[in-house]
């Protein structure tokens, strides 16, 4: 048999060294990612073995049969940290995303400083900082606002729908970054969250605006977030609102405000006379009594309790509003029912 011998596998080569003088194995010689790789066998049959193996490897695209024992021991490493830091922090990263991140920050050091100690630094500077996760504020901050209950019989400090709106928009706000923590937060994740609602109109991502920005100040007086990094997402540009385009407004038409206080009775009557001929808000209506209607005359008091903005306000009762129910009903004459004791 003459040395070196040449293993082939479709267009792979690899070839066999019988043993030298010192030393007294056999090896194998083959190229993998363009480096060529030698591996070590006590006898010629294992050699040629090992050495069509790694060709059909090769040949399969195994990148992998190029590594060494060391090589391979240090990707099982990395893949098990990775999957520690995974389970720890909800976070997942990948071994390239890792090496690449820390190859590009140690560029940016000076020579002779390490990314730990830059790292480091870095972390007592924002020493005042709590980690939290974004998950946990949210949690957090609606619990907060459940408390601001008030005493039976009294209108709760916060509107229940509009309450409950946040709850759930926030809740959406929470599913879209499971893991991260709110100091991860940067404008593109920001961004990310309000393209889900495209198909929305303006006002409505408008008001998730305004809803992500207040718990974004409440992180920051939580100390959930660096004070320079809470001002550059408030002010980013995806926080902007956008301009609301004018809408059409519609209206009811006489005859169809008659039909529709014809169809009701009751307090049903009063409210929709009180929204259509006196300018009330719906909630608004609905918290009145009616010694509220009577109190001042030629007036409909919204007392600072009913009122949406808290703040007493009158409305003036016009003559449509004040005329009593007529004997029928006229398409000329809207009638009115809330004038009831």
């Amino acid at each position: 048999m003459t040395f070196p011998v040449t293993v082939g596998h479709k267009g792979q080569r690899a070839k066999i060294y019988r043993p030298a003088k010192d030393f007294p194995f056999y090896r194998i010689s083959f190229k993998s990612a363009g480096k060529r790789k030698m591996l070590t066998f006590s006898s010629y049959g294992d050699a040629k073995t090992a050495a069509e193996e790694k060709l059909r490897e090769i040949h399969k695209g195994q990148q992998s049969a190029g590594l060494t024992a060391k090589e391979s021991q240090d990707a099982i490493n990395i893949r098990e940290m990775l999957s520690a830091y995974r389970r720890e922090t909800g976070r997942q990263l990948s071994a390239l995303e890792a090496v690449s991140t820390c190859i590009a920050a140690t560029k940016l050091l000076q020579p002779g400083s390490t990314l730990l100690e830059a790292v480091n630094v870095y972390s007592r500077t924002l020493a005042n900082v709590k980690p939290k996760t974004i998950t946990e504020a949210i949690s957090e901050f609606i619990n907060s606002r459940k408390c601001k209950e008030t005493n039976p019989g009294e209108r709760a400090r916060l509107s229940p729908v509009y309450a409950r709106n946040v709850e759930t928009w926030l809740s959406k706000f929470s599913g879209t970054f499971p893991g991260h923590l709110v100091s991860d937060l940067l404008p593109d994740l920001i961004e990310k969250y309000l393209a889900q609602f495209s198909n929305l109109s303006a006002k409505a991502r408008n008001d998730r605006r305004v809803t992500v920005g207040m718990w974004l100040r409440w992180t920051g007086r939580k100390d959930y977030v660096e004070p320079h990094q809470l001002q550059k997402l408030l002010e980013c540009d995806v926080m902007q609102m956008e301009p609301l385009l004018d809408a059409r407004i519609e209206f009811y038409a006489p005859g169809e405000l008659l039909k529709i206080l014809g169809a009701s009775e009751g307090a049903l009557r009063a409210v929709t006379a009180l929204q259509a001929l006196g300018g009330a808000r719906l909630e608004e209506a609905l918290r009145l009594r009616w010694e509220d209607l009577h109190r001042t005359p030629g007036y409909i008091e919204i007392s600072g309790q009913h009122a949406k903005t808290r703040r007493r306000r009158l409305l003036e009762v016009g003559p449509t509003l004040a005329r009593r129910k007529p004997a029928r009903f006229q398409p000329q004459k809207i009638p009115t029912f809330w004038n009831q004791s």
